[in-house]
């Protein structure tokens, strides 16, 4: 049985992918560089946005470090905030708030996201879920972000239940990729990316209303 849950953020709880797109277009199409919504979900959608920007310039030949990457990282943040802030831009899926509850009220709960704490941050307050995670781990708090599993083993190092005995709900192969590496069991939701990219996972659900707080304890 397990003795946590730890869930991901964008394309989990909150369908905001298709807005943080928008941002990254604003700040790289007038530098010459075109990003597909195909492309950015194949390559891109696990990636924290600093090394999201650096690799989309360095890939279309604009390699960018130090003070120009950090420049295009505040223009992408203040890009999201201001779609954010015109309303409607971010969409909390039906039923995970609930789940959210749901498990916090039987085993710690935590979130491992590659967004940045500010994002999540204000999102998650919106919803009136931020208080009930007992850990929070952004790309502000690792110097690996998935897939790399150093985001996964941090979350369940601070939870204080090893990886082994933790449930992740995540929906991208690279989130997938981090959790399964750091030693985690793995639900993945269809929200994002074709169910044929999400085959390491340990359970497929379309959509994270349909998953209950015993199904996740009982992997």
């Amino acid at each position: 049985m397990a003795k946590a849950v730890i869930f991901d953020f964008d394309g989990v709880i909150v369908h905001s992918e298709p807005t943080h797109l928008v941002a990254v277009r604003e700040v790289v199409e007038p530098l010459g560089v075109r990003l597909p919504q195909e492309v950015y979900y194949e390559r891109y959608v696990h990636l924290p946005d600093r090394e999201l920007l650096r690799r989309v310039m360095n890939e279309h030949g604009r390699g960018v470090d130090g003070p120009e990457l950090e420049l295009l990282l505040a223009a992408k943040h203040e890009s999201f905030e201001r779609l954010v802030a015109k309303g409607g831009a971010v969409h909390v899926y039906p039923g995970v708030v609930e789940l959210i509850r749901a498990c916090a009220a039987r085993v710690p709960v935590g979130l491992c996201t590659a967004a940045q704490r500010r994002s999540v941050q204000a999102v998650l307050g919106g919803a009136g879920v931020l208080g009930v995670f007992t850990v929070i781990t952004t790309a502000d708090d690792v110097v690996r972000s998935k897939p790399d599993p150093l985001p996964y083993a941090r979350t369940s190092e601070l939870l204080g239940v090893p990886a082994a005995e933790c449930v992740a709900v995540e929906d991208t192969l690279g989130g997938l990729t981090s959790a399964k590496g750091a030693g985690c069991r793995a639900v993945a939701v269809g929200h994002t990316q074709a169910r044929e990219r999400l085959g390491i996972a340990d359970r497929y659900v379309e959509r994270v209303g349909d998953l209950t707080v015993e199904q996740l304890l009982a992997m």
